[in-house]
């Protein structure tokens, strides 16, 4: 089948089945997979993984991720540090942990697998998690910001994780990397911060660069043309282009670039992942994926239980003082929404041979597995207030 059958198979069946999943109250991201499932050699066969099919993902996924960049702020990362990193530890770290262990030393996996297993199936989305927090009405509120929080520093620790396996081939080589990744990040934050500080000329450069004839296709270009950049480097350097993306979003914000700029392009990137990237991306991973022997179904179940365990314990524990209104285990089933970060270093990690197609798919199943549980079946309750009573 060549190549513009394919995508046209795929993106139709995505977004009609992440229509449909919609309408039920599940994540369209798991509709969007699902179909790609169906799709590929795991079901009907009729959709082939091939090499120019990896090429269009990778352009999708520097989309995705650059969106996902831009709906995070640095100012986020600095605000109540320790409170946040208690929730993500609780949530994704101790959680990730503890599967690492029986992936390694009970399950007999290698080093590597036994990581990219654990992250990929333990690592909280930010799509889906905003999209539960709007469902919630928790946007803005200091739970729906903490949480948010949290899940931003999970999901970069999920991407230093994916970048120290993908390229340290000993001690001395992940030190330099770790070292090299701490570096990047403090010029980022240094960046970030100058930025807020001549916010006003930034604004006013952005603003004049919009008011022109060909106004918004300059912003668009230069966002992305920065993506580029920073993705090449850190590609350059051995860390997987996904975190360069993140990180150029990250530094425009709606207070550096200006409201209306801003908001113009962030409308432009989700209109356009909204309805060609995000579904073809997802369909692409799902049409990758195989149905598991019975051997890895058996460690799909035990993982996932250990995640939903282990997170709904320690977020338990940390959220009686972490949270104002939304109970501890509310708060643990929002940040069980898994999704599109998953996938991705599932994806990356299997393009680059750190995985096999059995271990992907126990990863993807696993996504979609948790994303569909925790959105259907779990709503927040929240504590009583004087306000309420």
């Amino acid at each position: 089948m060549d190549i513009i059958t394919a995508i046209l198979i795929l993106l139709g069946s995505s977004i009609i089945a992440g229509t449909i999943f919609e309408k039920f109250g599940l994540p369209d991201v798991a509709g969007q997979i699902l179909s790609g499932v169906i799709l590929g050699p795991a079901v009907i066969g009729l959709i082939q993984p091939s090499s120019s099919l990896f090429s269009i993902s990778d352009i999708a996924l520097f989309f995705l991720v650059l969106l996902l960049g831009l709906e995070v702020t640095s100012k986020a990362l600095t605000t109540n540090p320790m409170k946040n990193i208690a929730l993500s530890l609780s949530s994704f770290v101790f959680p990730v942990t503890i599967m690492f262990v029986i992936s390694y030393l009970l399950l007999g996996f290698e080093m590597v697998p036994a990581v990219i297993l654990s992250v990929g199936i333990g690592v909280p989305s930010i799509s889906i998690v905003s999209v539960l927090l709007r469902h919630y009405s928790l946007v803005g509120t200091e739970d729906g910001n903490k949480i948010m929080t949290s899940v931003v520093i999970s999901d970069l620790l999920a991407f230093i994780a994916l970048a120290a396996v993908y390229n340290a081939h000993d001690i001395y080589h992940l030190l330099l990397l770790i070292i090299t990744i701490i570096i990047f990040i403090s010029l980022l934050l240094m960046a970030a911060r100058l930025l807020r500080n001549y916010h006003r000329h930034v604004i006013d450069f952005f603003s004049s660069l919009a008011s022109g004839k060909y106004g918004e296709t300059s912003v668009f270009a230069i966002v992305i043309l920065l993506g580029l950049v920073i993705a090449s480097f850190l590609q350059f350097i051995g860390i997987s282009f996904v975190l360069g993306a993140f990180f150029a979003g990250m530094l425009l914000e709606e207070f550096v670039m200006g409201k209306g700029v801003f908001r113009t392009l962030v409308r432009t990137f989700r209109r356009i992942n909204g309805s060609f990237f995000i579904p073809l991306f997802f369909s692409i991973a799902g049409a990758t994926t195989m149905v598991p022997n019975l051997s890895y179904i058996a460690i799909l179940i035990i993982l996932i239980v250990v995640s939903a365990a282990s997170s709904a314990g320690f977020t338990s524990y940390i959220g009686k003082k972490a949270f104002k209104k939304l109970q501890p285990l509310s708060a643990m089933s929002i940040l069980g929404g898994r999704g599109a970060i998953g996938i991705i270093i599932g994806n990356i990690a299997f393009l680059a041979g750190l995985i096999n197609i059995q271990l992907y798919s126990v990863i993807v199943l696993g996504t979609v597995v948790m994303a569909v549980f925790f959105s259907a079946f779990i709503r927040p309750k929240f504590k009583h207030s004087k306000r309420r009573r």
